[in-house]
């Protein structure tokens, strides 16, 4: 089984999460960082989801899961300890078509779930997700690390930059004799040529944003000379 990576909006819509532990209050953290609105199904719940609900960010049902709870809900997330609870989410998910992530398992089937969440490096608009399907959650926190050391919090400035000067980026290396497969090499040596600039980073890194924004063009002015 593989899975399709991809990017949600969920900003506003209703996402049901059945299970009050541990693995549900870091799943409604994940999905309040993306502006989601929350309801969470449990008997109990633990004291970081208790916290939420009295702030006032979540909504929580003191209740056993029923099936009519997954009404108008864009997205279900399983994390019960109890299999045949599980089962009734993930089926209740697929008889109105919502999509559900089962905490318990990560293989896809009749009553499995239709997706899992991967491990994410966030910097600012720059997002790195890794994911060994379930396989070796440790090896996932691993890589993750890694990265963590290779994009630092810098690259959420060199983000804003590169979005700043995306016109530049475009119309400098279109001219009317190129192809768009050569347009696409000149952009794409521009921006390796920006990420590459030791004193682009240092500016950066000293906060002086109007100045890499000087060298970043000027960094592109040099790529198709």
């Amino acid at each position: 089984m593989t899975y399709l990576p991809i990017y949600l909006e969920l900003k506003g819509r209703r996402c049901l999460i059945v299970g009050g532990g541990e693995v549900a209050a870091r799943r409604a953290l994940s999905l309040l960082a993306h502006e989601a609105d929350v309801e969470v199904v449990a008997p109990e719940i633990v004291e970081s989801l208790r916290d939420l609900e009295q702030q006032g960010k979540i909504q929580w049902n003191p209740s056993p899961y029923e099936s009519r709870f997954m009404s108008d809900v864009a997205l279900a997330i399983a994390a019960t300890d109890d299999a045949l609870v599980n089962d009734l989410v993930a089926s209740d998910a697929h008889a109105r078509r919502v999509l559900v992530c089962r905490v318990d398992r990560a293989r896809a089937g009749a009553n499995e779930g239709d997706f899992i969440f991967p491990g994410v490096l966030e910097r600012g608009d720059l997002t790195i997700s890794v994911a060994t399907l379930g396989g070796s959650p440790t090896l996932t926190s691993v890589l993750l690390d890694r990265l963590a050391q290779d994009y630092g919090p810098e690259w959420s400035t060199i983000v804003e930059l590169c979005k700043t000067i995306r016109e530049d980026i475009k119309t400098t290396s279109t001219s009317a004799s190129e192809t768009r497969e050569s347009a696409r090499a000149h952009r794409k040596a521009g921006i390796k040529r920006i990420l590459a600039d030791e004193e682009l980073r240092k500016l950066l890194n000293d906060g002086k944003i109007l100045e890499a924004e000087a060298r970043a063009r000027e960094c592109l002015s040099l790529s198709w000379e």
